[in-house]
């Protein structure tokens, strides 16, 4: 934000007061500055930690009803004066109190990595038992100008770790060494005394560290404490040094003026972890050709079907092996993890055969196998105890199927049999199948339900589907495009008075009869073909579209000739012609060559698509409404077409003398 050029802010030496002079009274803007304008100012130069918002609203207030700048606007900032003590209570400034922490948890992470040269720069202290390694007086409040102040505490938080022992008293924190070693800051920021020896966190390696010791009496400290925690030590048969030679090598490093080394004591042995049992499922697809080493294979937590024969080899359990024991450094026996079972449940028509070290689930009789959640069988109609979706995957089905839950959006089933959904196919499910009962609903805009014989469906809203025999709709059609090859019902249950039909705006195409209980709504368009294939005639239109597109190109073609080539001079004035327009020509003859045979291709297409695309006693077609019809509905028989223009009875639609008739009463 910019707020202007005008502005001065003066600072006292030790940083806790700021005063604003000449501070405009609007920014380069035009607007009047703001309490937030004034903020961001002292902000960008420093002044964070405290601000007397009450006398700068007021400053601002003032400025804003006379429109004169703002003057000698005071802000208060606290310092950090906390005390700090380290070791043998020497002061230091917070600065490098700071830098001693940092040093300190450097030289925990050196230790604990192992890295044997911890360096000079660390600074790492050795502390003797009873030592005040740490001693800090927390901030008072202070009078600024005559307001009270909360100082800001130091900005690291430490805690009392291992082997420290903490006192508060009158705002003294002090940290005390209850052991002697190394004193280090831990990654939870712990003030912490390590032992020189270190175990490993899987505890199969005991080292000795040896860091900077700068004093003689820190050196006899160090000695007597590796003497006495050494001697107390239990240690098994994983010992790789004793301690006359661990002494001696201390000495030797002291007296060599190396900084740091780590000595391995004792050398423990890892438990192996056992492998976890495999199950593979060898059934069906590629898609299922797939095992996780040493976990349980993800095929046995999904579910997965498809068709088997008798004696097929379903599946196939590697079982769990065990892991080995190991020994830590004190010789204590570690168990290892052992490898997981899985425990295959076997149902109908699956038999087990156990080798010396394979299990093999074999089918007993042809049909639908299914894996779900540890458990195999074969089955003759596949069920699907829940929803299909993300638990169940796509199903392929070669016999029948049937969903005791929903088809989810994005899912899809296929089936050469029939398939029931006792919940409803929602939207963006793709279904194909032989028959279909669906017990609620099907709305799926941007799916398809394709059914290759009958189909009996609760109610459909949003949705296309195409069924190649007879249609039954329990309740209504919304919104959708419907295309049955044989007859339709629509008993509307649950429709209810005059303002709206059991089929709304929808398109429905019926290539046989049709029975409605009612039609129409009079915000949508209904449109209800009887003796007519719908999608079959949009593809027949599109094909004689071409067909036309075709006939207009090869017509312009001829007349770019500009030789009637019917004519029967038409050889001698083609070889009268220069030899470039005769090759100009015979490209153009070319393509109509091929215009004209693409244009049969169409014309036969046509052809079979016009015996397809109507009923061929289209006469006889009827469609019978018993309700009521809604003003915007539309009645067709094959291409001619009746428009309702008034609310009317029920009633038969026919086609009579090539014009469609409806016997609708007003």
């Amino acid at each position: 934000m910019s707020l202007g050029l005008e502005k001065q802010v003066i600072c006292e030496p030790d940083g806790s007061v700021a005063i604003i002079s000449h501070l405009p009274a609007t920014t380069i803007f035009g607007e009047k500055i703001s309490l937030d304008d004034v903020i961001a100012i002292l902000r960008a130069h420093g002044i964070m930690s405290h601000i007397d918002t009450m006398g700068l609203e007021i400053a601002v207030e003032r400025s804003n009803k006379t429109g004169e700048p703002i003057e000698n606007v005071i802000a208060a900032r606290a310092q950090v004066s906390s005390d700090i003590i380290l070791e043998e209570l020497e002061r230091v400034e917070l600065k490098d109190f700071l830098n001693e922490i940092d040093s300190a948890r450097k030289a925990y992470e050196m230790m604990v990595s192992g890295i044997a040269d911890v360096g000079d720069d660390f600074k790492v202290r050795f502390v003797e038992e009873g030592k005040v390694v740490l001693q800090i007086s927390e901030p008072e409040d202070e009078d600024i100008y005559g307001k009270k102040i909360k100082k800001r505490k130091i900005p690291v938080e430490l805690r009392r770790g291992e082997g420290i022992s903490e006192y508060n008293a009158l705002g003294v924190r002090r940290f005390t060494a209850d052991s002697t070693g190394y004193l280090v800051v831990d990654d939870n920021m712990r003030l912490t005394i390590m032992s020189p020896f270190v175990v490993s966190e899987d505890k199969m390696k005991l080292t000795f560290s040896i860091l900077p010791l700068r004093r003689k009496e820190q050196v006899r400290s160090l000695m007597t404490l590796l003497t006495s925690q050494f001697n107390e030590r239990v240690i098994g048969n994983q010992m790789k040094i004793d301690l006359y030679s661990l002494i001696e090598r201390v000495q030797l490093l002291i007296e060599s003026g190396d900084v740091a080394e780590h000595l391995l004591l004792a050398q423990g042995k890892e438990p192996t972890a056992g492998k976890d049992a495999i199950i593979k499922i060898l059934a069906g697809s590629e898609r299922q050709q797939h095992s996780s080493e040493g976990t349980i294979s993800d095929q046995m937590k999904q579910a997965h079907y498809c068709m088997v024969s008798q004696g097929e080899v379903l599946a196939e359990e590697t079982p769990s092996i065990p892991g080995e024991q190991g020994m830590n450094v004190l010789g204590t026996v570690l168990e290892p993890l052992s490898g997981q079972a899985r425990n295959v449940i076997v149902g109908q028509n699956v038999k087990k055969d156990v080798t010396q070290d394979k299990i093999f689930y074999v089918a007993t009789k042809a049909g639908c196998f299914v894996s779900n959640n540890l458990s195999i069988s074969v089955t003759d109609t596949l069920t699907i105890n829940g929803d299909v979706g993300p638990r169940t995957g796509n199903i392929v089905q070669g016999a029948s199927v049937i969903v005791n839950g929903n088809i989810l959006p994005g899912f899809s089933v296929e089936c050469k049999e029939d398939l029931i959904v006792n919940g409803s196919i929602e939207n963006g499910a793709m279904v194909k199948c032989n028959g279909l009962i669906v017990r609620k609903g099907v709305f799926t805009r941007k799916g398809l339900v394709m059914v290759k014989s009958d189909a009996d469906i609760g109610y459909i809203q949003d949705a296309v589907i195409r069924v190649n025999g007879e249609l039954i709709v329990q309740r209504y059609i919304h919104n959708s495009r419907v295309t049955v090859r044989g007859d339709m019902i629509v008993y509307g249950r649950g429709v209810q008075g005059h303002d709206r039909g059991a089929v709304m705006g929808s398109r429905v195409s019926v290539m046989g009869n049709s029975v409605f209980h009612s039609l129409g709504n009079e915000n949508e368009d209904t449109v209800i073909m009887g003796g007519c294939d719908q999608d079959l005639q949009e593809q027949l239109l599109r094909s004689q579209t071409v067909m036309s597109s075709i006939q207009t190109d090869i017509s312009m073609l001829q007349n770019q000739i500009g030789v009637d080539l019917t004519a029967p001079d038409a050889p001698e004035v083609l070889k009268r012609l220069p030899q470039v327009q005769k090759d100009i020509i015979a490209e153009k003859l070319k393509k109509i060559k091929a215009l004209l045979a693409d244009l049969k291709l169409y014309q036969s297409k046509s052809v079979e698509l016009a015996e397809k695309t109507y009923a061929p006693d289209i006469d006889a077609i009827s469609i019978n409404i018993q309700g009521h019809v809604i003003p915007k509905t539309i009645l067709a028989i094959g291409a001619d077409s009746y428009v309702v223009n008034k609310r009317t009875g029920g009633g038969v639609v026919r086609r009579v003398k090539g014009a469609v008739s409806f016997s609708g009463s007003v």
